[in-house]
């Protein structure tokens, strides 16, 4: 009996119909390395994002330039600052010494 359990056609929502083959569990398909196309390409606007970012230019020319939504440039420098921002007890403490700052 267990024989038959392990045969292919005992489970048949396990096989890939198309190939007749056994399915691949979710999630098992090829990884997603941190050097993909995608990821490449993203890092790569995001690394321009910063760049007219910090020659001053708008969110929304930014958007503009780059071709993606303001909300995706507002996304990038948050991905920045996240990334190599100063920690929240950092902004704290500028805020302190420099009250006029905050006015």
């Amino acid at each position: 009996m267990l024989a038959n359990a392990l045969h292919p056609t005992a489970y048949p929502a396990a096989m890939d119909e198309a190939t007749g083959e056994p399915a691949c569990a979710s999630g098992s398909g090829p990884s997603k390395s941190k050097t993909s196309a995608e990821d490449m390409v993203r890092v790569t606007r995001d690394a321009k994002i910063i760049d007219l970012r910090r020659d001053g230019h708008t969110y929304v020319q930014i958007g503009t330039t780059v071709g993606v939504p303001k909300s995706s440039v507002a996304d990038a420098v948050k991905r920045r600052m996240d990334a190599n921002g100063p920690s929240t007890e950092q902004v704290e403490e500028l805020r302190q010494l420099s009250p006029r700052l905050t006015t």
